[in-house]
């Protein structure tokens, strides 16, 4: 999520609320996104370029939710496919959902029911890539740099018994020792 505005509510943001009958009942984005449902699949959306994903590539979205009733889906732009679902449970800051997209990126918080209500603030979406393996393995990788696949390949083989820091795939140079 490039803009920062789109993550925490901090000014005018990309998020939208769609014209009745598919838009929330009640939405405002001052200072966090607060959401209420008149019905179910009311929703609100971040645009793709918003929110960029690549297919195939797994992604980590965080959020700081506050639960006031109902169940919110979230989803791709487009409503196609379902990325998870938050409830009572996901209550609190620093809330996780995890997902491979697979056709496409943008963001579409819809109502699960006619009751649901929610505040939702600090948004994070990043690659779920190899950045968190405490085993690496030999084998060619794509390069990623921030979510997008840049079409290089990138070889290496693990010999010996030599200490690989885990953020290695987030910072490998070319041409680096």
């Amino acid at each position: 999520m490039p803009n920062q505005v789109d993550r925490d509510f901090s000014g005018a943001s990309a998020w939208t609320n769609p014209a009745p009958p598919n838009g929330i009942d009640a939405y405002s984005e001052t200072g966090a996104l607060t959401i209420t449902a008149s019905a179910a699949n009311e929703y609100c959306y971040l645009p793709v370029a918003s929110a960029p994903m690549t297919v195939g590539i797994e992604y980590t979205l965080s959020f700081d939710y506050t639960y006031n009733d109902g169940i919110w889906i979230i989803q791709d732009f487009t409503g196609a496919e379902e990325f998870g679902r938050v409830t009572s449970a996901e209550n609190g800051t620093g809330q996780l959902l995890t997902f491979t997209p697979s056709v496409g990126g943008g963001l579409r918080i819809v109502a699960g029911s006619s009751s649901s209500q929610g505040l939702f603030d600090n948004f994070s979406l990043k690659t779920t890539d190899r950045n968190e393996s405490k085993t690496p393995t030999s084998g060619v990788w794509n390069w990623i740099t921030n979510g997008k696949n840049l079409g290089e390949k990138i070889f290496f083989k693990i010999t010996g018994a030599k200490t690989i820091l885990s953020g290695m795939y987030d910072y490998l140079i070319r041409g680096a020792r």
